[in-house]
């Protein structure tokens, strides 16, 4: 049995916090779904030469996050260890990366968080 979860789909009954979203604990289990199932289908395609790698990027910003106070913006970037925020360049870096690369690299998650958070 798949199991499938929407990109945009939360939760009905959580409390939005100080900046309006959603909780920590929701979007670790997403993450930890999202590396399990990158594995699984990495595992079960590889007979059939296709590879499956996937990235997750930590903030940046975008349109989907424009409403994103100022303020937290700047917090982001003065607690951030390279004091910038990923931008969407460095990700399709990343991606195009990924697309060139071996059928050797397969199952892979990269996490560009700059070690923020070390999972």
């Amino acid at each position: 049995m798949e199991i499938t979860i929407p990109y945009n789909y939360t939760p009905r009954n959580y409390q939005r916090g100080l900046f309006n979203c959603i909780p920590e604990g929701y979007k670790r289990g997403v993450a930890v779904w999202h590396r399990r199932s990158g594995k699984v289908w990495a595992s079960e395609n590889v007979r059939f030469n296709i590879s499956s790698n996937s990235v997750s990027p930590s903030f940046m910003q975008t349109e989907f996050t424009s409403n994103v106070d100022e303020r937290k913006i700047s917090q982001m970037i003065d607690d951030h260890p390279l004091r910038k925020i990923l931008t969407v360049d460095e990700v399709a870096e990343t991606i195009l990366f990924l697309v060139n690369a071996s059928s050797h690299v397969n199952g892979m998650d990269i996490i560009m968080n700059a070690g923020v958070n070390i999972i």
